[in-house]
């Protein structure tokens, strides 16, 4: 029922600013936690059970957790200095190159899945949004290949 154009491997690595880095260094995900602030969605709790190791679990974890709506809210509070976030690649490739946010730990999931940008089958795809997808498209790709160096060999 849509036409279905990729956009961006599904790349999750935790993020936070310089400045929570340089304080709190970096995240051991073997470790208790103790010490680091693990900014997530409400109903996202899973998400850093299913793939972060033993500072996910609530029960041992020593980090605080702070908990938003809103992921747009997740990752300025991230940007702001406020904790760590699971960053999915395609939302902070930009703020990764411009140093907005940094890698929080050496764990980075490649899901094998892959974002794509749809359009419906029912009606033509108009000019200006073959457009806008090409030129999306080869931003995302430009990003990528420039965020190799900081990335683990072999996510990308």
């Amino acid at each position: 029922h849509y036409h279905r154009w990729a956009f961006s491997p599904e790349i999750i690595v935790p993020v936070c600013s310089p400045s929570y880095l340089s304080h709190h260094g970096r995240l051991n995900h073997d470790s208790d936690g103790e010490g680091h602030i693990l900014l997530h969605l409400t109903d996202a709790k899973e998400q850093w059970l299913d793939a972060w190791g033993s500072v996910a679990h609530r029960k041992t974890s020593r980090a605080k957790w702070l908990e938003f709506s809103d992921y747009a809210v997740v990752l300025q509070a991230a940007m702001n200095g406020e904790g760590v976030a699971l960053g999915w690649l395609s939302n902070v490739s930009r703020a990764l190159l411009q140093a907005t946010l940094v890698p929080a730990s050496d764990r980075q999931i490649n899901t094998g899945r892959i974002h794509e940008l749809i359009a419906p089958r029912s009606r033509p795809v108009r000019p200006i949004v073959s457009d806008i997808r090409a030129w999306m498209i080869a931003e995302m790709q430009a990003e990528l290949k420039a965020l190799r160096a900081l990335l683990q060999p072999g996510v990308l």
